[in-house]
């Protein structure tokens, strides 16, 4: 059974009467019957319920698909994300430094690890 109280059967929908909808009802699994005269009958917790067809509908126009948002880039000099940087190191950092001398940073190499000509 599909969400609207409406059931398919041989390609056709078949709406349950609103006085036969009960809640739980929605999703659940109903037995359809159709009889020697034609009558389409829902069995729904042992009770027979007639069914009626539903009239075809218009399948509707899909709205028109809203263009994708622009992510929002700032003007040149507009952006504050850099705000608070320093470039300066602290006093603590430069003392350190001339404390811990040489052995701070590794000898300067070459990029292809070949030593020096001169």
């Amino acid at each position: 059974m599909l969400n609207d109280c409406t059931v398919q059967w041989n390609g056709q929908k078949w709406q349950i009467p609103k006085v036969a909808a009960r809640p739980g009802l929605r999703g659940s699994s109903v037995r359809i019957e159709e009889r020697l005269d034609g009558m389409m009958v829902a069995r729904i917790n042992g009770a027979a319920v007639p069914l009626e067809a539903c009239s075809e509908r218009q399948p509707e126009t899909e709205p028109a698909a809203k263009p994708p948002r622009k992510r929002f880039v700032p003007k040149p000099g507009q952006s504050r994300w850099m705000d608070g940087f320093q470039v300066e190191s602290t006093a603590a950092w430069k003392a350190y430094r001339e404390h811990a001398g040489a052995a701070v940073s590794a000898p300067l190499r070459s990029p292809s690890g070949l030593p020096p000509q001169g």
